[in-house]
This record gives structure tokens, sequence and C-alpha cells, in this order.
């Protein structure tokens, strides 16, 4: 009843707003789950800086971000205000899909919708995922048929981008993704702390269970050996970024903290909502399936691979590429060989450069900080 009731709410008002005429340039953002971040953040606050019409429509629970550029741009979606401005937008932003827009998803369709995506796509997603259905696909492309455009971060990704979310390929930009400017402009401009090696760990979350947690899932896992580790290399700090979602992951990420809190320190989705407000900060990245190490390539930053369960992640979730071919860096799969690949980073892994390189070829066609310039001509454009 709930669901109904919410459905025939959504297209009421849908209804309601094909009678109010658009307004040229008025651009609204929302997200769900009350998110604030990645390429649609970057976005925003690139248009509030330079002046555009730009709104973030926002629900219940969320607490407006102090930006001096930005001080009106923040909506309650729930109200009058919010629904006027979804009905006129000439654009509707989104990075995950139309849940972005929650109930006003029938009013933000009717704009030109501009999917963002929210990183570079190297694992399977939407219509190419292993687990995706024919009623799933179906549901999908009845969405994605309002998409007006989407962006990619290369010309190879663009073709991806466009199987996966199930769209012309003629609708996908090569802009570059915003949260690749708001890497770049921190890198260049923020004072890191030298003092520190500072590495993300930060591993994606499974959609089956494991028979062990996600950090340092090795058989020789041993607390004397880090002990002994950070003993030597005083100076390095690994922050771990445990899944929301994931439970056993967030305890051990916990206890690790609490038994090494000299060198390792938590950084949940709690502390840090907007993981890209803070990536430019690492000097190494360690991740398994995720994507999270391609914007630090843009910096020559090495990346390590813990995948485990390669053979299994590759039967359920599936990547869209070759894994060894995008994954520039060593796959560990000890204690031993995270320690030595850790050290090894602290060096600059010369022996992955030419990797590195190739995979920065294949996902950055730009590598300056001009991709919410270039969405925003693209939007334009349309």
């Amino acid at each position: 009843m709930k669901k109904l009731l919410f459905v025939i709410l959504a297209w009421t008002l849908g209804v309601l707003g094909m009678l109010i005429p658009r307004k040229p340039g008025l651009v609204v953002f929302s997200q769900a789950r009350n998110r604030y971040s990645g390429n649609s953040r970057a976005l925003f606050e690139w248009m509030t800086r330079n002046d555009h019409q730009a709104y973030w429509l926002y629900a219940r629970g969320f607490t407006p971000v102090e930006l001096p550029e930005a001080s009106s741009r923040f909506v309650a979606r729930a109200g009058l205000a919010g629904f006027l401005l979804c009905a006129r937008a000439e654009f509707a932003v989104i990075s995950h899909g139309g849940s972005d827009f929650g109930i006003f998803w029938p009013l933000a369709k009717r704009a030109r919708v501009i999917m963002l995506w929210h990183a570079i796509g190297i694992k399977r997603a939407g219509l190419t995922d292993h687990k995706a259905t024919p009623a799933g696909c179906r549901e999908r492309l009845r969405e994605t048929r309002f998409y007006s455009m989407c962006i990619a971060s290369s010309d190879i990704d663009c073709y991806n981008t466009a199987a996966f979310q199930g769209v012309d390929v003629r609708r996908v930009s090569v802009t570059g993704l915003p949260r690749a400017d708001v890497y770049l402009h921190n890198r260049e401009s923020e004072i890191t702390h030298a003092d520190r090696f500072k590495v993300l760990y930060a591993p994606t979350f499974r959609d089956y269970d494991l028979d062990r947690p996600l950090f340092f899932p090795f058989d020789d896992l041993d607390d004397a050996a880090l002990r002994g580790f950070f003993a030597e290399q005083p100076d390095m700090e690994i922050h771990l970024r445990p899944h929301p979602n994931d439970t056993d992951s967030n305890i051990q990420a916990e206890q690790l903290a609490a038994g090494f809190p000299d060198n390792i320190k938590l950084l949940t989705e709690k502390i840090v909502g907007d993981v890209d407000s803070v990536l430019h900060q690492y000097e190494a990245i360690v991740t398994d399936y995720s994507s999270i190490y391609m914007e630090p390539l843009l910096a020559d930053v090495p990346p390590i691979f813990v995948n485990f369960d390669l053979r299994e992640y590759l039967s359920t979730r599936g990547m869209a590429y070759d894994y060894d071919l995008v994954t520039p860096g060593p796959k560990v799969g000890s204690t031993t060989e995270m320690l030595k690949a850790l050290s090894d980073a602290r060096r600059g892994a010369p022996g992955w450069a030419e990797h590195r390189e190739q995979v920065r070829k294949m996902f950055f066609t730009h590598r300056d900080a001009n991709a919410c310039s270039r969405v925003f001509d693209a939007m334009k454009a349309l």
C-alpha cells in the first residue's frame, strides 16, 4: 500500500509539473540516501562558484553544507520551493539513477537528464552486471531512455558507459569526470603532511558471504609482523575505509585501529562522507576491484591490489575490462607480500610505472582540471 501511494503521488506531481514552464539554464541536483558526493558535488560546487543557476535538492535529515558561494543553493526537496525548482529546471543531474530525485523523478525526467555516474566504471554494472535480470534490464531501459547525456573519462570508457547504462554511445560525452577536477585542484593547492606517508585501504563491497574479513585477509596475518613493520616505518599511516553496509569489516577496522593507534586509522563514511574530499592526501592506494585508484593515477600514486577472491568476484559481479590489464600494481596474497608492496610504494613502485601510464592512456583522454567546464559546455550544446 505504501509503495502504491508513493507511485500515485509521484505520478500526480509529474502531471502537475507539466503545467509549469521550464526555465532555461536552471540546473537541479539531488542524490539518493542524502549523499553529497562525487561527480555531482564537484559539478554543483563548480557551478555555484561560477554563478550558474544551480540548486541542490535534499531530503529530510540532510545538513546543508556551508559554502560561501552557495548559501542559498540548498533547498529542501519536500516542499513547494523544491517542487517548483524541479518542475522548472532545464537540467536534472543524477549520479546513480532516477532514485536520486525520489518522488520527484517523474518531474525530473521531463528535464534534460544528465547522468554523471559516480566513478570510472571498471566493474560490471547496470545492464552488464552478471546479476542483471530481464525484468531489471527492462526497468533500467525505461529509465535511461530519459537520459539526455552521460559522461565518460575517455574514448574507450565511453563504450562501456553506453553499454551498462543502455544508451546510444552518441549520447555519451567524453568530458572527463568532475571528481578528477577536485582531485587535481586539491593535490596542487593543499599542503600535505610530509612527515607522514598516508595509505588509503578501501576494499569494495561484496554481494556474497566471505569466510574472512576484508582487511588484511591473509592466512599469515600476524600482529607481531605488523608491529615490526611499523617499528621500521613509524611514519606510515594506513587509513581503513570499510563499506558502511559491511558489518564484519567495520568491526575488524575498529579492532585494527585500536590495536595499532599510531599507524592504523579509521576513515568510515561517518568520519568522512565524501572520500573525494581527502583522496589527494594519500601516497598509495590499497583496494581490490574498486576504481578508487584511478584519479590518483593522475598524480602517479601507486596502487596495490588484494584480490584473494578474484574468481568468485568475476563470476558474481564481474569486471568490465580484463582485470590484469587495468590494475597497474602488485596483486598481494599474504602479509609478507603486502608489507613488501607498501615499502615499494614508498619508493614510487618504479617497476609498475609503465603499466600505470598505459592505464592513464586508457582512461584519461583529458589530464587537466577542466572536466566541469567541458560538462557544462556539453549540456548547453544539447
